[in-house]
């Protein structure tokens, strides 16, 4: 399989043409430095495995023509056959539904058929929010109707469906100032009850009285609430224009609006100017006025006397008040149930297919937790709570902290509490088991990997490099990964633990911003390769710093030999009579069996090693992935920065005084003599953050150089030389 990928104004990337082949090997390996190709590439991917190829632009310069063409053996590439794993991506997901644990196909067709209920909901929902500035309903409509703690919001209209109705007695204050969302009103009424009581006594009283109105029991009355009710459905005098009429007990004809209005008006004022219930009223109102929190309330009620004597039952009126609303939209909220009930059958299908998975977990969080380090255990959980309450409890996490005391909790507490590299431990065990997945229907699957070890202690990243080999040594072949990282020692790891041999790149940018990949350098131990071969002019500069730290290692930093490499590396005063014999004596007394030079040894060292680095720069085309090419210039360019700064500060520096970190001590006394001269210490403190003052054996240590781009180095070498001319 060969998958040909080019890219022009990609996500950022401007020009990237490269040729994958996986006919030898099932795996490719790339190494870029940040911020050069690594996420781009993988979000192109993306953008295809998800059909939104209109995404792919550049993002800087939208106006940028774009193309992307990706082919395998010259054919289109199937979006089905992409897997992109971005473990930063998953670290910030917050996606709701994808929480049921099966493949990724029962996942897709789960969260569909969720997405198409939910939409629907939601268009329920704020219609009632639009309608009667309600927030929250969905929660409220399930405290309000809810039977037991599983009961969820279809349930709840499940139970009440039934009560639904136009006719429906319908309320209009404010649903706030009565159901607050601190229980402030509720508190009151339970705390005065008995004045309550008293006022619904007086009043039920005077509706007996009454010739207009009735009372019977909570169910079957016509008070002055339902009677002003009445009076506003009538209001536009079309009821009484069809010649219809209203006629009283007492046989009295009603056949205008201002008749009825006038009647109920005489027949209020007769029930609310009453003494007794006035004064129990007071009474109420009184109790409200010594807590300004319920100043709404308080309010509300002035307005609307008639609602008193509902707040007997509170629970029963929220009740009441809620039906009303649903009433109002009553068959939009029968549809909803239809189609949950339809789909609530396809769910129990899928969570039915999902549950003939379970051996493939339990094996898959076998091999978990065998090979991966992480504070909590794991158990498969309970699927079937989908139906009742839209959420499916699938994993059960156990956590164990410092003093090995352990607890369950929620995936969502988990992830506050672990660190970034557990985070992403945790989500590749659904990385584990797509790619199991996909094993098991035998999908051929092209997988790319952005950085998914970056900031894994060493165990889970030589755990999950151990599962990228099981990948690669697949005798089905049925999966050719793209592994791209930033991390130098994942990139010599896999490149050692998956034997890879020519599938292995290193990402370069020329002056034009296109991006190459070159052959895969430095995978095996560096001062090896030097010493087993002849060594050309710069790999001796490069052995410089190597062998001064064997010295070191061996003798101390006081030897003559480590003063001697020393003054190679920093502007001593026995710098200027150093020649390269000397130097390669110094290396051939550490390392007896190394080849003889077949070069000029007779020159000083310090013009030596500029006039290979003014060789570099002189060349048109440069190796830009080349180690030795950015050593040299590294150490030359410390060289010029150190010549410069001691010839400025003159007689205000002893070189005798300084035996660490030179280049630094330097620059500090420079800075504070010549702090005017701005542009000056600018190009100094890019030889501080550019040069490492330190360059060890260890190959950790230059990475930071692998990352740096030679043109960044050169740069910054012509600034410095062109310090002298200043």
């Amino acid at each position: 399989m060969k998958i040909r990928t080019e890219l022009k104004h990609c996500f950022g990337i401007c020009e990237f043409d490269h040729e994958f082949d996986f006919s030898q090997s099932n795996s490719a390996l790339v190494y870029a430095p940040n911020g050069l190709m690594k996420t781009s590439f993988a979000q192109t991917f993306d953008c295809i495995a998800k059909k939104k190829t209109k995404e792919i632009c550049d993002r800087i310069n939208p106006n940028n023509e774009t193309m992307c063409n990706i082919t395998v053996d010259n054919i289109v590439i199937n979006p089905e056959t992409i897997f992109v794993v971005n473990a930063e991506e998953d670290i910030n997901s917050t996606e709701k539904i994808s929480t049921l644990l099966a493949s990724k196909e029962l996942k897709n067709q789960y969260d569909s058929i969720h997405q198409e209920i939910e939409s629907e909901k939601n268009k329920i929902l704020n219609k009632i929010k639009e309608n009667f500035n309600i927030q929250n309903c969905e929660n409220e409509i399930i405290q309000t109707f809810k039977q037991n703690e599983k009961d969820g919001f279809y349930i709840c209209l499940q139970l009440i469906k039934d009560k639904l109705d136009e006719k429906n007695q319908s309320f209009n204050f404010k649903y706030t100032d009565i159901f607050d969302k601190k229980n402030k009103v509720k508190e009151f009424l339970e705390k005065n009850k008995k004045l309550i009581t008293e006022y619904f006594e007086k009043y039920k009283q005077l509706l007996e009285k009454s010739q207009f109105f009735y009372k019977e029991d909570a169910e079957s009355s016509f008070g002055t609430y339902q009677a002003k009710k009445l009076a506003e459905s009538v209001s536009d005098n079309s009821f009484f224009k069809a010649s219809h009429k209203f006629v009283l007990k007492d046989n009295q004809e009603i056949t205008s609006v201002s008749d009825f209005q006038n009647i109920i008006e005489s027949e209020y004022k007769k029930i609310f100017s009453d003494k007794k219930l006035i004064d129990s009223f007071n009474k109420i109102d009184d109790a409200i006025g010594k807590n300004t929190e319920l100043r709404t309330f308080k309010e509300c009620i002035e307005k609307n006397k008639d609602i008193i004597p509902f707040l007997q039952n509170y629970d029963e009126l929220k009740k009441k008040t809620w039906i009303s609303y649903l009433s109002s939209i009553k068959y939009d909220i029968l549809s909803l149930l239809e189609s949950y009930d339809k789909k609530k059958e396809e769910l129990l299908i899928l969570i039915n297919e999902a549950k003939k998975e379970n051996d493939d977990w339990i094996r898959i969080l076998k091999l978990y937790k065998d090979r991966f380090f992480v504070p909590f255990n794991i158990q498969i959980g309970n699927k079937e709570d989908v139906v009742l309450k839209q959420e499916t409890p699938v994993l059960i996490f156990e956590y164990s902290d410092s003093i090995n005391s352990s607890v369950q909790t929620t995936r969502e507490n988990l992830l506050k509490v672990l660190s970034r590299g557990e985070k992403r431990a945790f989500f590749i065990l659904q990385f584990l088991f797509e790619i199991e997945s996909r094993k098991r229907e035998n999908k051929k699957t092209i997988l790319i990997l952005d950085d998914i070890a970056d900031s894994f202690d060493y165990k889970n990243k030589y755990a999950i490099i151990e599962y990228l080999k099981d990948i690669h040594e697949l005798k089905t072949n049925i999966f050719k990964q793209i592994i791209l990282t930033h991390n130098f020692d994942f990139y010599r790891t896999v490149s050692s633990r998956l034997g890879l041999q020519n599938n292995v790149f290193m990402a370069t940018c020329n002056e034009n911003k296109k991006i190459k990949l070159e052959k895969g350098e430095y995978r095996k131990d560096l001062f090896k390769y030097y010493l087993k071969q002849d060594l050309d002019k710069k790999q001796f500069i490069c052995l410089i710093p190597f062998i001064r730290n064997i010295v070191e290692y061996i003798s101390g930093d006081k030897t003559e030999q480590y003063i001697k490499l020393t003054s190679c590396l920093h502007k001593k005063k026995e710098s200027e009579n150093l020649l390269v014999s000397d130097v390669y004596e110094i290396i051939k007394g550490c390392v007896p069996y190394i080849k003889e030079l077949k070069f000029d040894v007779t020159e000083k060292i310090l013009d030596f090693i500029i006039k290979i680095a003014d060789e570099i720069v002189e060349d048109s085309s440069p190796n830009l992935i080349l180690l030795d090419n950015k050593l040299v210039l590294s150490i030359a360019i410390r060289l010029k920065a150190e010549e410069y700064m001691i010839s400025s500060l003159g007689e205000d520096v002893d070189l005798d005084t300084i035996t660490t970190i030179q280049t630094r001590k330097l620059f500090n006394k420079f800075r504070d003599k010549y702090s005017i001269e701005n542009s000056v210490i600018s190009i100094l403190d890019k030889v501080n953050l550019m040069t490492a003052e330190n360059i060890h054996m260890n190959a950790f240590m230059y990475e930071p150089l692998i990352d740096i781009s030679l043109e960044h180095l050169i740069t910054l070498y012509k600034e410095v030389k062109h310090l002298f001319d200043i």
